[in-house]
C-alpha cells in the first residue's frame, strides 16, 4: 500500500462516516456538516497518521493556515467535549472505524516513518527522472 491510497481510505471512512457525499471533501463548499467532515479528516490524518502540513496541502488541496486552524479547533474540541460534541463523536467513530479494520497501513509508529520515508524517495525519484529527461533531451538537440 501507498500513503495516496491510504488516505483515500481514510476519506472514504470520514465521508461515510459523515454521510456526506464522495469527494464533498474536496470541495470548497462551507456547509457545516462537510467543514465539520473536513476538520476530522485533516486531524486524524494529522494526529493518528502523522503527517505533516506540507503533506496534507499535496492531498487535501488546503493551504497550511486551514491545518493550524483545524489544529488549534482539535485541541480546543478534545479538551472540553461540550463545546463541539458533534465533532468529537465524528472524530472518535472515524477513529474506530480506521483502526478496526483488518489491514490498515499506520498501526505503529514505525511503520508510519517507513511510508513517510518511501514518499519522500518515491518524489526524489520523480525529480530525478524529470532531470534526466531533461538532459537527454538537451544531450539530443545538441546531437
Amino acid at each position: 500500500m501507498d500513503l495516496a491510497k491510504e488516505i483515500r481510505k481514510i476519506k472514504y471512512i470520514v465521508e461515510d462516516t459523515a454521510n456526506v457525499g464522495a469527494g464533498s471533501l474536496d470541495s470548497k463548499t462551507r456547509k457545516r456538516e462537510i467543514v465539520l467532515a473536513r476538520m476530522v479528516f485533516a486531524n486524524f490524518l494529522q494526529y493518528e497518521v502523522g503527517l505533516k502540513e506540507e503533506t496534507m496541502t499535496r492531498h487535501l488541496l488546503r493551504d497550511r493556515s486551514s491545518f493550524y486552524h483545524y489544529q488549534k479547533q482539535h485541541e480546543k474540541y478534545i479538551e472540553n467535549d461540550k463545546i463541539y460534541p458533534e465533532y468529537n463523536d465524528l472524530y472518535y467513530k472515524v477513529k474506530f472505524r480506521y483502526y478496526s479494520q483488518e489491514e490498515k497501513l499506520f498501526d505503529g509508529t514505525n511503520r508510519t516513518e517507513k511510508m513517510k520515508y518511501l514518499h519522500e524517495i518515491n518524489n526524489k525519484l520523480d525529480e530525478f527522472n524529470r532531470q534526466r529527461e531533461i538532459l537527454e533531451n538537451e544531450i539530443n538537440a545538441i546531437s
